[in-house]
């Protein structure tokens, strides 16, 4: 996540004319074979996108039996 953030000005001036004429977010596709698999941001990454201003969808995808999760 912090290389793709990298490529963009983390500047006001850079985002708010794109965020005027544009709806913009940063998707995320997350795959797993498992049930009960976290992820986190750190505070530096929540800090990089809060300044973009953009929004942020996480799409989760989990591949596996329900039996194993206990449901």
């Amino acid at each position: 996540m912090s290389t793709l953030l990298g490529r963009f000005p983390e500047t006001p001036e850079f985002w708010q004319p794109i965020l005027g004429r544009y709806s913009v977010c940063i998707r995320v596709g997350i795959h797993t074979a498992g049930w009960n698999r976290g992820f986190g941001l750190s505070a530096g990454i929540l800090a990089k996108i809060a300044r973009t201003g953009t929004a942020m969808d996480f799409d989760l995808y989990f591949y596996g039996d329900e039996a194993d999760c206990g449901i």
